[in-house]
């Protein structure tokens, strides 16, 4: 077994797990089978749309214009139309269709996208595999090809992304949000046909440095949409997330990146001025999310003070929703 077919395989599991693990514990329990179906839909789209699409209409153009200077441009059309109508085919089944909506419009993108990506990554893995210059390599050599993969599972799920919410969120509608998804994927590959005309320089390692962290910013995008802005973008409430100050007794919201200490989260309130920790309760339901209240110090372990029980744990603070205290 070749390299690239072991690295194929490594990312494709690894993609799989942590991803899919993020999406399904971010969705709720009735929409995960269909989640889990529309990841399983989306494997062969990827050599679908390249070997029933994609080949003949290259065949066609290639006729038409030739070997001539606008041939390179327009094949960079190829992919955005021919890769994002088929990620949101599954919405045409109405079973799928009639449990989307605005609420899980970013996690059904998200499985549908991280089902393309990880099909894609057998097709261009076979391209590798077919060069000889490539045979030889150790699975661990091709780390660009790893990164780039994993990263592009979830670029995946931002374009399809734009047609879900805007076929269910959006004044667009489908038709807009497909647009928009094209526009995205093209500009995703817009940088890879000035690269290969040597618009950057013959340095391969800087052209490579140059791709990989134009990959990087769209992957960071698709993160915010998909995982920090996921009911912003769909115009819907972001939940509880207001706390209470333990020195001013001011309610405020959370900030969109506190800084996370493991068990506690230091934010400032914008009231006092103060920076106090907050730990949430873990004994709340997992649907229901408590205000964070402030760690002051643990209880004592019932079983390693039995008797000081009664007596101590008034001491210790309780969730400002529940009235329950943290455990030991």
């Amino acid at each position: 077994m070749s390299g690239i077919v072991i690295a194929a395989v490594v990312t494709a599991v690894a993609a799989t797990l942590i991803w899919g693990t993020v999406i399904l514990r971010r969705a709720a329990a009735p929409d995960r089978r269909m989640l889990i179906l529309c990841f399983l839909f989306q494997l062969p789209m990827s050599v679908a749309a390249f070997r029933l699409v994609r080949l003949p209409l290259d065949g066609a153009v290639h006729a038409l214009l030739g070997d001539s200077a606008a041939y390179p441009w327009v094949r960079m059309f190829y992919a955005p139309i021919t890769e994002e109508p088929a990620k949101v085919w599954p919405l045409l089944l109405p079973w799928i269709a009639a449990r989307v909506a605005r609420a899980n419009a970013s996690h059904v993108a998200a499985a549908l996208g991280l089902g393309f990506g990880v099909g894609e990554m057998g097709l261009i893995a076979d391209f590798i595999n077919r060069d000889p210059a490539n045979a030889g390599h150790a699975w661990y050599e091709y780390s660009g090809f790893i990164g780039e993969r994993f990263m592009v599972c979830l670029v995946h799920g931002l374009f399809a992304a734009m047609t879900i919410l805007g076929w269910k969120c959006w004044r667009i509608g489908w038709a807009g949000g497909l647009a928009l998804a094209m526009m995205l994927h093209f500009a995703l590959n817009f940088p890879i046909a000035p690269a290969r005309l040597g618009w950057f320089g013959t340095d391969t390692v800087l052209v490579g440095t140059l791709l990989s962290l134009w990959n990087a910013a769209f992957f960071i995008a698709a993160a915010m949409v998909l995982l920090i802005h996921d009911r912003r973008m769909a115009g819907l409430s972001p939940g509880d997330h207001a706390a209470t100050c333990p020195k001013c007794s001011r309610t405020f919201q959370h900030a969109l990146l506190p800084l996370n200490l493991g068990l506690w989260r230091l934010e400032r309130c914008p009231h006092c001025r103060r920076c106090p920790r907050y730990r949430r309760c873990r004994r709340c339901p997992p649907h229901r999310r408590c205000r964070p209240f402030p760690h002051r110090r643990r209880r004592p372990c019932r079983r390693l003070h039995p008797r000081r029980w009664s007596h101590r744990r008034r001491r210790f603070p309780s969730c400002r929703r529940c009235h329950r205290r943290t455990r030991c």
